[in-house]
């Protein structure tokens, strides 16, 4: 996405407010007056740029620019004008761009991915031969009989559903009502032998030895082995990507509509969209990364991890979760509710 795809891009979302008088019989010329905040690949305003170097456009629609002039605005007192940013070149994956809430990237820039897999107690695993690439160690009773009360799952209708249809072959993204019940019943012949729903201990439960198996993110998985090397333990924690797939998620940089400083927000997206900014986050938190340009500051060790940078087989099994209706919001609930409360 270089220079030209931003500014087109944040343009239109910050212009989405004003509208150029016209009537369908009598056309009127209109002037739109936009505020940019123009940086550099450092961080830094740019005060030469000339009216040639810029495109403006609205709904399809090329605007000309007549003349750009520079200000030093204040933040306390706002222009009550549409406020534009234009990026530095930014280099991310069209795999993660255009998705279904943001098509074209007109609003958010992805930064950080992650996946919902497995993560494992490599030791105990090994020693009660269970396998690590298939969510039937989650969901299947004659693997889980040997863990019983050593496993736990995210506490998110969302996230176990979407494990629970992979595992029986169908979309993380499925609606149908059928599937939707086969999946809590595999949730609920499952239940009996997991510790607990967990979706903020168990990294720490994972670290000092309590839970051996559990369903959750990959960069926490990947935190809980940091964490468990660092107390010295004698095991390690382990990322297994199931073989039926699994859900990919991926991070957005926005800035919000009545953002007073939107400077200072682009002046952070442009930050981070540097190769070597973007490649620091990922080694320090274990996560994905979509900027094309982190890659060769990225650690070797972390590269090689299928449930950070996913082999495109793995890829291809991979879906990020869509949303519901309200009705099937409230199916769910339902189904959630009646596998909370153990009916």
């Amino acid at each position: 996405m270089g220079i030209r795809g931003a500014w087109t891009a944040l343009v239109l979302a910050a212009t989405a407010a004003f509208q150029i008088p016209q009537t369908p019989s009598e056309p009127k010329p209109g002037r739109l007056i936009v505020d940019a905040v123009v940086l550099d690949h450092a961080g830094l305003p740019v005060l030469d740029v000339k009216p040639s170097e810029l495109e403006v456009w609205i709904v399809g629609y090329r605007i000309p620019i007549e003349s750009v002039t520079f200000v030093n605005p204040t933040a306390d007192v706002p222009s009550h004008r549409s406020i534009a940013i234009l990026l530095d070149d930014i280099n991310v994956d069209p795999a993660v761009m255009n998705t279904k809430f943001d098509p074209g990237n007109k609003f958010s820039i992805p930064y950080a991915m992650s996946t919902t897999i497995i993560g494992y107690n490599e030791e105990k695993m090994k020693e009660l031969g269970l396998p690590t690439d298939t969510w039937a160690v989650i969901f299947d009773p004659k693997y889980l009989a040997k863990v019983k009360g050593r496993v736990t799952v995210l506490d998110s209708p969302n996230e176990l559903f979407a494990a629970a249809l992979k595992y029986l072959g169908y979309s993380a993204n499925d609606t149908d009502e059928k599937h939707w019940k086969e999946a809590a019943d595999v949730i609920k012949k499952a239940k009996p032998y997991w510790a607990a729903f967990n979706a903020s201990s168990y990294i720490k439960e994972l670290t000092v030895g309590n839970i051996w198996l559990v369903h959750g993110y990959s960069n926490d998985i990947f935190q809980a082995n940091l964490d468990a090397q660092a107390a010295g333990r004698k095991f390690k924690i382990v990322q297994g990507m199931p073989k039926e797939g699994a859900v990919l998620a991926v991070d957005n940089m926005v800035i919000h509509k009545d953002a007073p400083r939107p400077d200072l927000g682009l002046a952070f997206i442009n930050f981070m969209a540097d190769g070597k900014n973007s490649a620091e986050l990922t080694n320090l938190i274990g996560s994905g990364n979509p900027n094309t340009a982190a890659a060769q500051y990225i650690k070797p060790e972390l590269k090689a991890l299928p449930a950070v940078f996913p082999p495109k087989d793995v890829q291809a099994k991979l879906e990020q979760l869509a949303d519901l209706t309200p009705a099937q919001r409230r199916l769910r609930s339902r189904m959630w509710t009646e596998i909370k409360a153990g009916k």
